[in-house]
């Protein structure tokens, strides 16, 4: 601040940005907003529904499942990232290409190599 002596770095013991019971309402409000989705599919299954629809509460939990996993923002990440895949315009497929390969290609793959199986197995023990 302006106008105020400097501390010496040395004289810092602790910087807290938040009270640890603001971090743990943070997370609390973070699970309980995926509920209704996992209630939702939870819902569903228990209903006795038509022949091509049992795929519904699957679909449902997964949808909650990546939700929880991916934060908030991640169907408008995933929609903004299939318009940019399914693009008719070369520039804009090559920047997408290139933005991938600068943001972490590698952990992106390693999440979704453990993520596949589990959701295989996820639908053959139905």
């Amino acid at each position: 601040v302006e106008g105020m002596p400097p501390i010496p770095l040395a004289r810092i013991a602790r910087v807290d940005l938040q009270t640890r019971t603001f971090y743990i309402l943070l997370a609390t409000n973070y699970v309980l907003a995926g509920f209704p989705l996992a209630v939702g599919s939870l819902a569903l299954r228990s209903l006795k529904l038509p022949a091509g629809t049992e795929f519904l509460p699957t679909l449902v939990g997964s949808f909650a499942m990546l939700r929880e996993l991916f934060g908030l923002g991640a169907f408008a990440r995933i929609s903004l990232a299939l318009f940019w895949i399914f693009s008719a315009n070369n520039e804009n497929r090559d920047e997408f290409g290139r933005s991938m390969m600068r943001d972490g290609l590698v952990q992106q793959c390693a999440l979704w190599a453990f993520l596949s199986p589990a959701i295989m197995f996820v639908h053959m023990g139905r």
